[in-house]
């Protein structure tokens, strides 16, 4: 379990989820992801330990993010609209970086403001490694490589990061941000204010040159000097 906690915060865990069991309307949530509530500790835990424990907190997130889940249909999201997106390497998950996470690189030349599915895209990926691997760390990786002003969609990258903050919490480990062009700086500087600071610390701008420091070799492409051919 990627989601570990003390055994007293267990005793918290209990309190979060009779709360949850008492107010929470079953008929604008998702079955399958209130029984996850309820029987898989790990999920509850990751929002308590997001929220440092604190219940009253933890539960209205849990009850905003089972509310949105089901109106973002994410458990009914269709690989088939999706595919144009994964043909084009917009977004997907690929090795590890230098601490061990899993890195979800998303190439912003390939999205265009205003274009459909994209968000679902992101969603697509960060479901699968949280319910697949329980939490466990994962590092975003923004390849701004060759992006002009149609691509920066600022609207885009706060849902990232509110998803990544409300909805897949104690997750993101490391927010990189690959050869931002000097003419999209200021939309990153803009950015920065609007992310929490937990996750202002987590931003780090790099470079062709230094992104070994934070990917190994095998896992960075050709095309940036790596030693992997993908996409």
């Amino acid at each position: 379990m990627s989601v570990i906690a003390d055994e007293e915060y267990y005793e918290v865990l209990q309190v979060l989820r009779n709360r949850l069991h008492k107010f929470v309307d079953e008929a604008k949530v998702a079955r399958n992801d209130l029984n996850r509530i309820f029987t898989e500790d790990w999920w509850p835990l990751s929002f308590l330990l997001a929220n440092r424990y604190d219940v009253d907190v933890t539960y209205a997130v849990i009850v905003e993010c089972l509310k949105w889940r089901r109106s973002f249909a994410v458990n009914n999201i269709s690989l088939l609209e999706l595919k144009p997106l994964l043909d084009r390497g917009l977004a997907y998950i690929h090795g590890k970086d230098c601490d061990g996470s899993s890195i979800l690189w998303i190439n912003m030349r390939q999205h265009i403001i205003g274009q459909q599915n994209s968000d679902k895209l992101i969603i697509y990926w960060l479901e699968r490694h949280t319910m697949e691997l329980q939490a466990a760390p994962i590092t975003l990786l923004f390849d701004m490589s060759s992006c002009c002003l149609q691509n920066m969609d600022l609207d885009f990258i706060k849902f990232i990061i509110h998803s990544c903050k409300y909805y897949y919490p104690s997750c993101l480990t490391t927010l990189l941000i690959f050869e931002n062009p000097g003419l999209l700086k200021a939309s990153w500087i803009l950015l920065r204010t609007w992310m929490p600071p937990e996750m202002q610390h987590l931003l780090q701008h790099v470079k062709r040159s230094s992104l070994s420091a934070y990917v190994p070799q095998p896992y960075i492409p050709i095309r940036y000097g790596g030693q992997v051919c993908f996409l």
